[in-house]
């Protein structure tokens, strides 16, 4: 019943924002706009099933491990969704900062999520710092590149092209072209 609840209050939190990206989309001529405001669609429907399967994870791992061992990774993971939110909503007022603090908001999970919770046949946790994220954090990285350059206006239809292309790569890796490849499965990508 917890994990039902939580992840409709997540939909609840998140939908509007995937609205208000379509919505940036629709009314705006500008092509590089438009590719910004598809590629934050995306993404905020991406973080929006990733918060909930994280949170879904935890309250699976609280059960099984440890709760002081679990209890920093869920203030990463709050803040995460906090910063997340506020960068999605903050996106109806100012598109760039709001993508600028979404992308923070995964250097920030990436940078303090010290571990790693599996929920496959058993539940398991494993240390998982940064040095297994860094190919998270080099894309994040390379999303906050792209996305300042597009707001500071330095070839803003490359960027914005490189970030909705990046993002959809993204997504066809993680959910795509791995279902082919692979057994269905959550994937640990953030």
């Amino acid at each position: 019943m917890r994990i039902l609840s939580t992840k409709l209050v997540i939909l609840l939190l998140f939908f509007p924002a995937s609205v208000g990206f379509v919505i940036k989309f629709i009314g705006t001529d500008d092509l590089a706009y438009r590719f910004i405001s598809l590629g934050f669609f995306l993404f905020c429907l991406e973080q929006c099933s990733m918060a909930s399967v994280d949170l879904k994870s935890y309250y699976l791992a609280k059960d099984n491990f440890n709760k002081q061992f679990l209890s920093s990774y869920y203030f990463v993971l709050m803040v995460t969704i906090a910063l997340e939110l506020f960068g999605f909503y903050g996106s109806f007022f100012s598109l760039s900062i709001g993508a600028i603090v979404v992308l923070l908001s995964q250097v920030w999970f990436n940078f303090f999520a010290r571990i790693k919770i599996k929920v496959e046949n058993k539940v398991t946790v494993e240390k998982w710092g940064v040095k297994n994220r860094l190919g998270e954090l080099g894309g994040d990285f390379l999303g906050l590149t792209l996305v300042g350059l597009w707001s500071l206006n330095i070839y803003p239809l490359i960027m914005a092209s490189l970030m909705l292309t990046m993002t959809v790569v993204f997504g066809l890796v993680k959910y795509g072209l791995s279902s082919f490849i692979l057994p269905r499965k959550i994937s640990p990508i953030r």
